[in-house]
This record gives C-alpha cells, structure tokens and sequence, in this order.
C-alpha cells in the first residue's frame, strides 16, 4: 500500500505542475527550459516524467514535485503536501488535536514576534531611536537595508496591545526576576535584529546594546519557534539569491550579514550569536552545492573553522563545494566590506581556500619531522578522513596526497577501534596544543608519567606558543631537569620563533619538544600571543599546586 506521499507523487504529473511556470519544450525522453533557480541563457533544466523529478545541470537544483513546490513558494513540507494533495483530489488524514493546538501556538507566537518586530521598528524610527540610528550611520548601514531586515530599537516596556504577559514570557520577550514577582522587557535599550525562518515569520530576535555593557549580544531563548543551534539568520532574505548562484557565504555577526547583503553578496547568512552547529551544517548543505565561510580571522573565527569542518567530515559529498575566506587580521566582513568595497570581498570570495587545502595544510609535516612523528601524523589522517564516507572521491584523492606529503600509505579503511593507551587526536579538535605524538620519555628524564603529563607538558606548552615566558617560570618548576632543558634550548637560539628550535636535535628534550611541536605546527594560528587561548600565568600556578600535590605520592 502506498504512502500517503507516494499517492501524491503518483498522482501528480510534474510536467504539467512545473509547465505552469517554466516554458519546457519536450526533447527525448524528458522536457527542457530555462532553470527559474539561476540565470542562464541556454536551457539547462530538465523535468523527467517518467522519474517525476525535474534536475537542473547548471546550478544542481533537484527534486520531485513536493521539493518544487517548497522552493518555489517557499512553503514547508506539509503545506506542499496539503497542496497537491488538493489538486489530486487525496484525502490526508486530518491533523490530531494535539497538532492543531501545536500549530495555533506557533500562529500566536509568530504574531507576537511580527507585532513586537513593529513596535521595535516603529521606536527606530522615533526620537528614542535616534542613537541607533546614528550608529546604524556610521556603520555604513543604508535605509534600505533597515527597511530590508526590518532593524528596530528595544527602548522601553512592550505596550500591552502586543500581547498578555504570560504569552510575552512564553515567547522570550519578557523575563522574570528570582523570585518571578516582577517582569521586564527581556530587551532594553538594544538594536534589534528580528531573525525569520524561510517563510518569513519571526521566529526570534538578536538584540545588540550600544553602552559598554556585556553582553554585548542577547538573543532570544529557546522557545516553541526558535533555537539559535537550528537557525540561520538572513536565510529568508538570502534564499532566492543562493537558489540562483548555488552558493551560500556564511559570516558570524548580525551585521556582518546586513552589510554583505547591501554590497551585493545577497546570498549571505549568519549563525545566532553561537557556533556553527551540525544542525547548521546540515541546513547550508542542503541549501547548496557551494559553501563560503566568511569567518572572524580572531582566534575565536579560527576555532569555529576548525569545529566546522570536524562536523562537515561525516555530511559532506563529493558534489559539494566548501571554502573558507581567509580575511586580514582584526577584520570581519562588515568592517572589511566597508573599507575595501564589494570588488575586493569578491576577490576574497574568489580565491578562498578549498577543505582540501585546508585539511592537506593541517595533515603536511614540517621538513624536520621524525619518522615517529610522520607515523602518527599518518594514523591521525586516517581517523580524521574515516567518517567521510559521503565523498569516496574527494577522500580518495585526500589520501593519495596525504600519503605523499608523509611518505606512508594512508589506509582508506582505518581501523575501527584504537588500540588501548592511544592518545591520537585530530588536528581540528580541542582548544589547546594536542598531547605529545610520541609518549615515550627521554632517557635524561626522571619524572613519572603523571608528573609529565600534568606538570611538564603544560608548562612546555606554554613556551612553545611564548617563548619568552620563560622568565615567568617559577622557581620551584625550574628544579624539574626536564623543564631546565628546554629552557636551555631557547637560550641557545637566536630567535624567539619556535620553528627556528623546536626541529633542533642536539639536546634530548627537544623530542617532546618536537612531539608538542607537531601539534601546534599543525594549528599555526596558535603559536603567537595574539592568538593563544590560555593564561600564561595561570598555567604555570596550577602546575606547581599540581607538583606540590604529587611530589609525595611518586617520589619526584
């Protein structure tokens, strides 16, 4: 017996369904025209009646009828569904009773959001308003981009014909105190950005105060319609552009997504105020073929990279195409945009760095390695490229490279399970420099395992990524034999550069030296201050609390 969605499709003929829009002229088997997805001048869309799928070879939109009704219209899978349903004369069974209390919910809630996003703009435009407009002035943010976002101004309480209090804390627009004997807007005095879903409700807002206060960003919580981890903020304004270009940019900031659009790159979205999550992945990947991440070139953009692309491996497919635009340091795409102009992010855009490049980069040995370290760069290679299964082609040639650029075979199938003991990691995970390749000790050392690896290890961290700390080193750490070596080591070289003395062989340390060193070669971005994400000071006070506590126990 056949689905409630195979009726449908069974029943609708989507030649005739697509035909109502797009001119198709019968050649062979199927029917052509102009794609509606994307400029072109000569047909490259194609509608099968026999497949009852319509695919287009210029731009790679594809689907069956359900698909194309959604994307056409912009509508959701059910209301496609109830459509052609319609047409087809199907009866689908009706909602049950707790589906249409679910959705009237949602109904009232959009129809706060739309009336609060109102209210907001209305106060934009008033005198109360008149801060955030000039700020809007100076960065650069026209009119009819205010207009296009709908952008407003949180000032005051939210009048009462929005909405009862209780629907108002319901949908995130009001808050409690401890003791909830007392509400308050949950937004104040903050320039609002109301975030909609692709059909154009809104579903929540982001809001950013103009006083030196933190947040600095609030957006709202997790209601009925919104959560931040599933939502992509510009992808109603964004989504007739990316069908046609078949390219998404994604950036971080509200702002950064605003200006984008203004410039031209209409095909913009932002993550809320959080990082790029598998769910967002999943959304960009099902959006289009070509992804862009236009992220901060701070340590913060860098650590999001390297998240991202831990959750691409396992969803992306060989026709996917996904790049990361490598912006100056101390820029993001609003303020690059502005200073620069639209020809020279377009530029950016045009020469960003392909995954491949970027995971090749990651998985290339320095010219000094050892062969002990080529081989756990080997093997690391192998359990971070295991889970791309959707891409065979694209793993394949990443294996084949990889084992060039280390001199081994890289096993296409690595094994399933590590064997016990092993502490490999790929190189995008974590915040910090990864433990050592090679956990063996040197010979000269006479500290236990525990103290090296919560003691020694921490503090040579610390001077691969600032050498000069040294002088920070407290006196106790410095009775450590293995800790005084390393010290030397940087005495001995003339420059600060960890690469000049990390790959030096005469002294014994420098192979753990190595080992960490491998680590943060491998993240390049983490061996200067600028960048590092940890204390300096406080690393080196919890290893000598840390020394103190175990002296006893093993005898160090």
């Amino acid at each position: 017996m056949l689905s409630d969605v195979d009726q449908i499709k069974d029943k609708t003929d989507i030649v005739q369904l697509i035909g109502q829009r797009v001119a198709l002229k019968k050649r062979g088997a199927s029917h052509i025209g102009l794609c509606p997805f994307h400029t072109e001048k000569t047909p490259s869309f194609t509608v099968s009646a026999t497949k009852q799928t319509y695919h287009c070879f210029g731009c790679g939109a594809h689907g069956d009828a359900l698909q194309w009704l959604m994307e056409s219209d912009g509508i959701d899978f059910l209301s496609a569904m109830r459509q052609l349903a319609a047409d087809a004369g199907i009866r689908l069974p009706e909602r049950s009773a707790e589906q249409n209390q679910l959705r009237e919910s949602h109904k009232r809630m959009h129809a706060l959001n739309a009336a609060a996003r109102d209210h907001f703009g209305q106060a934009l435009r008033g005198q109360q308003g008149a801060a955030a407009r000039r700020y809007l002035g100076e960065r650069g943010v026209s009119e009819q981009s205010v207009s296009t976002f709908c952008l407003g101004w949180a000032d005051s309480d939210l009048p009462s014909a929005i909405g009862p209090a209780e629907a108002l804390l319901h949908a995130g627009l009001l808050s409690q105190n401890e003791n909830q004997s007392e509400t308050r807007p949950f937004f104040f005095k903050r320039l609002m950005f109301p975030i909609r879903d692709r059909r154009g409700d809104v579903v929540g807002f982001g809001g950013r105060t103009l006083r030196d206060i933190q947040p600095k960003y609030l957006n709202t919580g997790v209601t009925e319609v919104f959560d931040k981890s599933w939502t992509l903020y510009g992808a109603f304004e964004a989504q007739t552009s990316i069908r046609k270009l078949n390219h998404v940019v994604v950036v971080e900031g509200y702002l950064d997504t605003v200006l984008m659009h203004q410039n031209g790159f209409t095909q913009t979205v932002a993550t809320c105020g959080t990082a790029i999550t598998e769910q967002h992945l999943r959304m960009l990947l099902l959006m289009s073929d070509r992804i862009t991440f236009a992220l901060d070139g701070d340590k913060a953009g860098k650590s999001a990279t390297r998240r991202a692309i831990k959750n691409l491996i396992p969803l992306i497919e060989d026709r996917h195409r996904v790049e990361f635009l490598r912006l100056p340091l101390g820029d993001d795409p609003d303020s690059f945009v502005r200073k620069n102009g639209a020809e020279a992010m377009q530029t950016l855009i045009s020469t960003s760095r392909p995954l491949s490049a970027v995971i090749m980069h990651w998985f290339t040995p320095p010219p000094s390695s050892s062969l002990e370290q080529k081989v756990h760069l080997a093997r690391t290679a192998e359990e971070f490229l295991g889970p791309l299964n959707r891409a065979p082609k694209m793993r394949e040639l990443l294996i084949r490279e990889i084992s060039t650029r280390v001199g081994l075979a890289i096993s296409p199938h690595p094994p399933k399970e590590r064997r016990s003991g092993s502490t490999l990691a790929a190189p995008p995970s974590g915040s910090g420099l990864e433990e050592p390749a090679i956990a063996e000790k040197p010979a000269h050392a006479p500290e236990s395992p525990i103290v090296l690896q919560r003691v020694v290890y921490p503090v040579l961290r610390m001077l691969i990524a600032f050498p000069r700390c040294k002088s920070a080193i407290p006196p106790e750490l410095r009775t450590i034999p293995f800790i005084q070596s390393a010290i030397e080591v940087i005495d001995q070289t003339p420059t600060a550069d960890p690469a000049h003395w990390a790959t030096r062989k005469d002294v014994p340390v420098i192979r753990a030296l190595n080992d960490l060193f491998l680590s943060a070669i491998q993240r390049r971005d983490m061996t200067s201050p600028e960048n590092a994400d940890v204390d300096v000071q406080r690393v080196f006070e919890t290893a000598t609390r840390t020394l103190q506590r175990l002296r006893p126990r093993v005898g160090a």
